[in-house]
């Protein structure tokens, strides 16, 4: 009995073992150059220990690019992955053959997460519809409505500077920034934050980052396998956070179409992309309305609006200000800049003016 047993373990062993090397040799098999992986890690292992993705992307590229191909194959623990190193094939797959490779492979939960519904995430045709519900939103002279805010809240920041005395931490002021600007955007709420470090809108920013609803171990499986989690129903965010900013958009829309408001922002489009499906709608027999823009569908582009652009931005600003601070002949040169296109418009920050800023672009 316990040779059969034994003879099992080891007919198991070995389809295992034939199973894994050869789903680790699938780009060798194809004579596309690979970096040996480690059977259960892949290339990931050390990932997060001993370096940083960073790292990880430099290794690789400098190992790809020695090979002349345009590509490399890796593997992210168990998941295949190419690793495109040619600019003609990087264009070709980013612009020419967009539409067969639109999709990201990044965890969404619409049914369970509504706020995990927005273009980031969404793949196949429910990316598509959004794609083509958002894209009008999005251009330059959408975004140009929406320069004023961001000059009135710049306004603010002065103020936030001039109040210091002793040593501040730059990075914490840089996130209550960006968190004033797109939550005045986004939802279309004065969230204060330069004024009360502690307001509402700042602490649910901070949670979104610095409080994750699941241990690493989830995240992981989250991350490198997100058919598996949405199969699980995992989700991404702790509930506190979901029903603060879906109530957020909720009140912000009532209070709007009730009123009449309107402001020129973020949010006063998708009221209006609303507003014309549902007019569509009714003038169309047989139109289902859950086609149009739906207000959890409005709560999930503002929240990745919001995520997406204040941590982004502050950090952004947080390592450009230390670099200046670093560098002073730099900060010298950009200031000169800075005053000199202003004073070609009467000292007054406008669109036109910051676009002129060349060398801020560059810095």
């Amino acid at each position: 009995m316990s040779y059969v047993f034994l003879s099992i373990v080891l007919v198991i062993v070995a389809l295992v073992l034939l199973y894994l090397h050869n789903h680790y040799s699938y780009w060798a098999r194809r004579g596309i150059p690979q970096e040996d992986p480690i059977y259960g890690f892949g290339n990931m292992k050390g990932i997060g220990r001993e370096f940083h993705f960073r790292d990880l992307n430099s290794r690789l590229y400098e190992r790809f690019k020695r090979s002349a191909s345009p590509l490399g194959g890796i593997y992210t623990f168990f998941q295949r992955g190419a690793f495109i190193v040619d600019l003609d094939l990087i264009k070709h797959i980013l612009i020419k053959d967009f539409s067969s490779f639109h999709d990201r492979g990044i965890f969404s939960n619409v049914r369970d997460e509504p706020l995990t519904g927005h273009l980031l995430r969404l793949e196949g045709e429910q990316w598509r519809a959004m794609r083509n519900k958002l894209t009008p939103v999005f251009t330059s002279g959408k975004m140009k409505f929406m320069f004023p805010t961001v000059v009135a809240v710049a306004e603010n920041l002065s103020r936030a500077c001039g109040e210091f005395r002793t040593e501040f931490e730059v990075r914490e002021l840089t996130a209550r920034y960006t968190t004033d600007v797109i939550g005045t955007c986004a939802f279309g709420i004065e969230c204060n934050s330069l004024s009360d470090p502690n307001a509402e809108f700042r602490n649910y920013g901070r949670l979104i980052f610095g409080k994750p609803r699941h241990s690493q171990l989830v995240q992981a499986l989250i991350l490198f396998n997100p058919k598996m989690a949405r199969r699980l129903r995992c989700k991404l965010f702790n509930d506190e956070v979901s029903e603060f900013f879906i109530n957020a958009v909720r009140s912000t829309v009532e209070y709007r179409v009730q009123n009449k408001v309107k402001r020129n922002d973020f949010m006063d489009m998708l009221i209006e992309m609303m507003a014309e499906d549902q007019e569509a709608a009714s003038k169309r027999d047989g139109i289902d309305l859950s086609q149009g823009l739906t207000l959890l569908q409005m709560a999930a582009q503002a929240f990745v609006f919001f995520a997406a652009g204040f941590h982004t931005s502050s950090t952004t600003m947080s390592f450009c200000l230390y670099e200046l601070a670093m560098n002073q002949d730099i900060q010298d040169k950009l200031r000169e800049e800075i005053l000199r296109v202003l004073s070609a418009h009467n000292n007054i920050v406008t669109y036109e003016a910051v676009n002129e800023m060349t060398y801020l672009e560059q810095v």
